[in-house]
């Protein structure tokens, strides 16, 4: 997971260098620990930011009891790999959108995100969102048992593979269409 995202957020500053000369933006919020921020917020309050490795491993152990699961360790390992505020792009023909992990509050919206994906699918996790399709709003989950990459259309209960891995998708994963 390290390689693919290490890779993936290369590409990520190369393109934003060369286009903006600049680190990746995003809106500031006061609630994320800053270690992943660059610079001064803006006149129109976006700051640049930085993919940071961690140094802090979360056990999900807690998360897991209350949840009733235990995660898939593709998705333990995506949560503790690196701090980040963006990891978005194309794969084939999708525009895909993955949650980021902020120095802060990385697991809070995750968390909050379970408890309610739990609520509409008869109370169980087979499947883990971690993002969305921008052009579907279709999830992107994680099957909690394979780690396969699945787009779940949520109005009609229909799953496509997209990924064998959250790896995969990631390493492979382009900045522009």
């Amino acid at each position: 997971m390290k390689d693919e995202m290490g890779k993936y957020f290369d590409q990520l500053i190369e393109a934003w260098s060369g286009f903006n000369n600049s680190f990746p933006k995003v809106p500031w919020n006061d609630a994320i620990i800053p270690t992943i921020y660059e610079g001064e917020v803006d006149q129109n309050e976006y700051i640049c930011w930085k993919p940071v490795e961690k140094n802090v491993i979360h056990d999900f152990r807690d998360i897991e009891q209350v949840l009733g699961i235990i995660f898939h360790e593709s998705i333990k390992d995506y949560f503790n790999t690196y701090w980040f505020a963006e990891l978005a792009g194309f794969y084939k023909s999708y525009n895909i959108i993955l949650e980021p992990v902020l120095p802060g509050i990385e697991l809070n919206n995750f968390v909050v995100q379970l408890i309610g994906y739990k609520e509409v699918h008869e109370d169980k996790l087979d499947n883990i969102p971690l993002g969305v399709e921008g052009g579907s709003s279709f999830l992107v989950v994680i099957d909690n048992n394979t780690g396969i990459v699945k787009l779940e259309d949520f109005e009609t209960g229909k799953y496509e593979v997209i990924s064998d891995s959250i790896e995969r998708l990631i390493s492979d994963i382009q900045l522009k269409n």
